[in-house]
């Protein structure tokens, strides 16, 4: 999840792993304030181990934050259980 604010409609960013870009440009709409944040999900599949995450500021007319890049695992059934020996 990229969590992000704006009062611009002319910002773009990208997102890349391990060197490939994921989406192409992003762009990011105007959320009515440089502290309005709201939250654009975006899923990624990484691979196991070290990975090299990277926002690319693409287009800005200075008009936006980026307040937090998130990351989450995903929890497949069964197999959460298994993998921590509860199985």
């Amino acid at each position: 999840t990229v969590r992000y604010a704006s009062i611009g409609i002319n910002n773009q960013y990208s997102i890349q792993a391990n060197g490939q870009d994921l989406y192409g440009n992003i762009t990011v709409p105007a959320t009515g304030g440089l502290q309005t944040f709201l939250p654009s999900r975006n899923t990624v599949q990484l691979n196991q181990g070290l990975n090299l995450v990277r926002l690319n500021v693409v287009q800005s007319d200075g008009t936006f934050n980026i307040n937090r890049l998130n990351f989450t695992r995903p929890v497949v059934m069964g197999l959460e259980a298994e993998a921590e020996g509860h199985a």
